[in-house]
């Protein structure tokens, strides 16, 4: 009996091995991901517009919303920051507000997606995402809309 229970149990304790190997491995972010990982703070934020897309109305409104988002820039760079971490959770603060948001983060090829977790909270949000010399950029548009904002973190 012990002959024939002994290769059965060394072939199922080689099983959970490779098993768990397989789900460590995948647990672990790589390129991007990895890079994104950690504390970033807001260092400068920019409002892209493109007058093709916009209406009249819009494009008169946009001096006033550059002028605006030129004001928040000052109040708001070091003080919103993101700490995205390895086992896929993520935390947004604005400092300014006392506000704290917490959530899931995702990430396919460049594109991120933020998923809060507040029920109420608004939906996931995605946008592309670039980092280049210690900078993550977030580029934030919504399709048919004439503006896009562009927010620069550091760490």
């Amino acid at each position: 009996m012990r002959n024939i229970f002994a290769p059965f149990l060394l072939c199922f304790m080689l099983f959970l091995s490779i098993t768990e190997a397989q789900a460590q491995k995948k647990s672990k972010p790589k390129g991007l991901a990895k890079e994104l990982l950690g504390v970033w703070k807001l260092d400068d934020l920019d409002m892209k517009f493109d007058s093709t897309k916009a209406t009249d109305e819009q494009k008169s409104q946009f001096a006033m919303i550059q002028a605006m988002m030129d004001m928040m820039k000052a109040q708001m760079k070091g003080s919103v920051t993101f700490n995205f971490k390895a086992d896929g959770s993520y935390t947004f603060i604005e400092k300014e507000k006392g506000e704290e948001t917490t959530g899931k983060w995702t990430l396919a090829a460049d594109k991120l997606t933020m998923t809060p977790d507040k029920a109420d909270a608004e939906k996931p949000e995605s946008m592309k995402i670039a980092i280049a010399n210690k900078i993550l950029s977030l580029f934030a548009s919504k399709e048919g809309e004439p503006t896009s904002t562009v927010m620069k973190f550091t760490r």
